[in-house]
């Protein structure tokens, strides 16, 4: 009797490792093999690549839209970048023109670190979106000019507003901002 028990944890405990090695893989390399081979173009690591998928599916979460890119996701009217590995700024790898701190003309631009790093919404519409960040970021209004941003309490109660643009705040708390409105 104990070598049946002793073969079925067995079995179990091969069965369990087997399923934890395969999400493992699921989670190392995105679902899309286009982003399982934009990260091997990037020379991104198995587990980099989680990671940064890890964090592509938390904003996804709070944002909604579609994952477009290793890391881009296209809301309406906005899109938001993730830094990869090892970058302090998020960069658009469809249009490498563009740095990672700047903002494109006729956007409005919210970082998740101060002086334009870390992660990065542009939004364009004139809708309320969801802010995904919490603490010190950052923002570039380059709107057209004159343009200001309403930032919104959970009640949607304008609680500050942008400067004109063109205007920039390398640092700026984004704790009781929960929605934007570029316009």
């Amino acid at each position: 009797m104990k070598n049946i028990g002793t073969r079925i944890a067995t079995i179990v405990g091969i069965a369990v490792v087997a399923l934890g090695i395969a999400s493992a893989s699921a989670v190392a390399s995105p679902g899309n093999t286009d982003y399982a081979d934009q990260a091997q173009e990037l020379g991104l690591s198995r587990a980099e690549a989680a990671k940064l998928q890890s964090k592509v599916d938390g904003y996804l979460a709070k944002l909604g839209g579609k994952q477009v890119g290793i890391n881009k996701i296209e809301i309406p009217g906005a899109v938001l970048l993730v830094p990869l590995p090892g970058e302090k700024g998020a960069r658009d790898l469809d249009d490498p023109s563009i740095q990672s701190h700047e903002c494109p003309y006729k956007y409005f631009c919210a970082y998740g670190d101060s002086y334009y790093y870390g992660t990065k919404l542009m939004m364009f519409n004139c809708i309320n979106y969801p802010m995904p960040f919490a603490g010190l970021g950052s923002y570039i209004n380059n709107q057209t000019p004159h343009t200001i941003a309403r930032f919104k309490d959970q009640d949607f109660v304008v609680i500050d507003n942008s400067g004109p643009a063109t205007w920039g705040e390398p640092y700026y708390d984004w704790t009781p901002v929960y929605w934007i409105k570029p316009c």
